[in-house]
């Protein structure tokens, strides 16, 4: 990505419509790229700042959408997505690191826009405004047929009430719309597109060939520490606690009582992994200071071959 005149860091973003399993396959993603040893920022819009955390629960409950009007519901995305890339996407990036984000301005696009038909060009100035100019590397489009993806949504939303109402509630021809506004984005911004109706695995193969194009021509910044947390501003252990259960459940460790995205399975894994979660849940809390990342590069020579595979003992979420 072109920041601030030069080139830094890779910025990877997933789109489609619901049910694709956009969440899933950024976090595999997520996880190889940190396997080869880089500092990656999985996060997700609306959200990834605590500020955008609040919007979201807001803009998304199944309660308060259908009376919020579709200007409203831009210009709170278009706020979230200021903050976004102010706190936590600019710098991460500037120091050469990974992005990949869960949705990004090809969303408003094509839910503000051509779901509920907001014009598309002042939409796609406003999105410019509120992202300082920052547009993905790589955009990847998880196209699936609108009646399989809300089938899909369904099945998995339990208690999660983003997939229990929200953007689920909308009539049929509105998904159609949104899914037709992603394929035309496709052809016009070089977005990658992938049939998301594969398996699960196969299609991680997929993004992660496309992915190691990018990565090839770069020098990205080696993974020192772990990621910075989200400014929680609490001191207590109650927080740290809570938020060591909100990592496990993440990480697929823990069953969630509200999944905010689907877990994988690594259980497979080791304890490693949870111990440097709660690693990052005390410096959530303010009683760990978080390591910093030293601001290096390598060059990284990343071959199409080299492919090692995540454990398959368990089936995760499509």
């Amino acid at each position: 990505m072109t920041v601030d005149g030069r080139r830094r860091g890779l910025f990877i973003a997933f789109e489609g419509p619901e049910g694709s399993g956009k969440s899933t396959q950024a976090q595999l993603l997520a996880q190889r790229l940190r396997w080869a040893g880089l500092d990656v920022l999985l996060t997700r819009e609306p959200g990834g700042t605590d500020f955008g955390e609040r919007l979201r629960e807001l803009m998304l409950d199944e309660r308060s959408l259908p009376d919020m009007q579709p200007r409203v519901q831009a210009l709170l995305m278009l706020a979230a997505r200021a903050q976004h890339v102010a706190e936590r996407i600019r710098p991460w990036l500037r120091s050469r690191g990974v992005v990949i984000c869960d949705r990004f301005s090809g969303s408003t696009i094509a839910y503000q826009g051509a779901g509920f038909g907001l014009d598309t060009r002042t939409l796609d100035a406003m999105n410019r405004f509120a992202a300082f100019g920052v547009r993905p590397d790589l955009t990847v489009l998880l196209d699936l047929d609108v009646r399989l993806g809300l089938a899909r949504s369904y099945r998995q939303r339990g208690d999660d009430w983003e997939k229990a109402g929200g953007m689920n509630a909308e009539k049929l021809d509105f998904h159609t719309r949104v899914r037709n506004s992603y394929l035309d984005q496709a052809i016009w911004q070089d977005w990658k597109v992938l049939d998301a109706s594969r398996p699960r695995d196969e299609l991680h193969v997929a993004v992660w060939h496309i992915a190691a194009q990018q990565i090839a021509t770069r020098k990205l910044r080696v993974a020192d520490a772990v990621q910075p947390p989200l400014p929680l501003g609490g001191q207590s252990e109650a927080l740290a606690l809570d938020a060591w259960r909100k990592a496990l459940v993440n990480a697929g460790m823990l069953q969630p009582l509200t999944a905010v995205q689907p877990p994988l399975p690594l259980g497979a894994w080791g304890e490693e992994l949870a111990l440097e979660a709660w690693k990052d849940a005390l410096a959530s809390a303010g009683m760990l200071p978080p390591a910093i990342p030293q601001q290096r590069t390598l060059p990284l020579d990343v071959s199409l071959e080299w492919s090692p595979e995540p454990p398959t003992d368990q089936a995760g979420p499509a």
